[in-house]
């Protein structure tokens, strides 16, 4: 089967190492990744990136032009390079299908779906629309998603709490969405690799307990909530790493707080590589955002046997638990203080929540299920 997959965002490698815009492009390597070893052909319609120097995969990825207007919104712009090399790989080849993620891509897929009529599949890694802050770049980013959601043959939700959403926002047919989870590898993911000899990789020197974030230093993933909670948060240190259009955040808040400086460690940067020792460094997970589809960093910090403390939105509560972490409600920096000192008070709390973490991520986030589980959705369609 050949597929032809279409996304803003791909992980490719820079001088730095290989670089990964955010968890939804990860996800999207995993599965372009999977499928080719089990036989597909896959090729992949992606943006150009101006600091890479090479591709991290072996199948064909085709990279075009993506203008940076300085706000994340600029990813829209990649429709009109994107779709005119799909034309041109459509008219060339023979294609199966069409796989697209987000609907920035989604838009492309719709239009040349129905010009070569081929199946589109459409992925939303994440609540993409809802989870712009403003008000006017919500109402647009709304009436896109709509039209995706309307145009797509098929709707793949990386959790059940979105495909409730989207289902609830824009009543499409039941059978039409379907929820696929996110996955995780938890052989790569594990906790094996000691405290100490981590945070050394990592160039961290103290002792104490480390309270630990990775995503985009975005707004809407709740980061001032984090750093005002952590005012409060005696004993302990907060490590960041990400980066992301948002990044003054942390800037004006260290700005602000001079007493707490030497307790913030942020890491704008890591190789993928390197990112099980970021979760074997720490002592605690926390991911305050204010929307979430399956969060991919959750269920590595659950591979690799720490409890988590997150917002009770999304599709968290899928996978955060009384036996794994705490769950708490967005906005509020008094809960994430609460809890998170309260794991702290607690080591023994910690090492037994972190032990199930890692039971449920063996047992419940195969890769390989989440592979099965888009094959089983490409055959349908083409049996139609």
């Amino acid at each position: 089967m050949r597929v032809l997959f279409v996304s803003t965002d791909f992980p490719y490698a820079a001088k730095e190492g290989a670089i990964t815009q955010g968890g939804g492009g990860a996800c999207i390597a995993q599965l372009a990744e999977g499928l080719s070893k089990k036989g597909f052909d896959i090729e992949l319609v992606t943006r150009l990136e101006p600091e890479m120097s090479g591709e991290l995969y072996d199948f064909p990825i085709h990279r075009t032009k993506f203008y940076n207007l300085g706000f994340r919104e600029s990813k829209i712009t990649h429709y009109f390079p994107a779709t005119k090399e799909c034309k041109r790989l459509l008219s060339e080849k023979r294609f199966d299908l069409i796989h697209t993620h987000n609907p920035t891509a989604g838009m492309t897929g719709c239009k040349v779906s129905k010009e070569f009529g081929i199946p589109h599949v459409m992925t939303l890694h994440g609540p993409w629309a809802s989870v712009r802050q403003r008000f006017y770049t919500r109402a647009l980013a709304r009436l896109i998603e709509g039209k995706t959601v309307k145009c797509a043959d098929i709707v793949t939700c990386d959790s059940h709490a979105l495909r409730e959403e989207v289902l609830q926002t824009y009543k499409p047919s039941q059978e039409k969405v379907i929820a696929i989870p996110n996955a995780v590898d938890t052989k790569f993911f594990n906790p094996d690799i000691p405290k100490k000899k981590a945070r050394n990789e990592l160039g961290i020197k103290t002792t104490k307990p480390i309270v630990f974030y990775t995503g985009r230093f975005v707004e809407e993933k709740g980061l001032p909530y984090l750093l005002e909670a952590f005012k409060d948060i005696k004993g302990a240190h907060l490590l960041l790493l990400g980066g992301g259009f948002d990044e003054h955040l942390v800037k004006d808040w260290l700005a602000r707080n001079r007493e707490s400086e030497e307790r913030v460690h942020v890491i704008p940067y890591l190789p993928y590589t390197k990112m099980p020792s970021a979760y074997n460094a720490c002592d605690i997970f926390v991911l305050p955002t204010l929307a979430e589809g399956m969060s991919r960093s959750i269920m590595e910090a659950m591979a690799c046997s720490k409890p988590v403390i997150a917002t009770n939105v999304g599709g968290n509560p899928e996978l955060v638990s009384e036996e794994t972490g705490f769950l708490v409600e967005p906005k509020s920096p008094k809960a994430l203080t609460y809890n998170i000192q309260k794991l702290l008070d607690s080591p023994a709390t910690c090492a037994r929540m972190g032990k199930r973490a890692r039971e449920f991520a063996t047992s419940n986030l195969s890769v390989e299920k989440r592979i099965k589980s888009f094959i089983k959705v490409y055959e349908g369609l083409l049996e139609k």
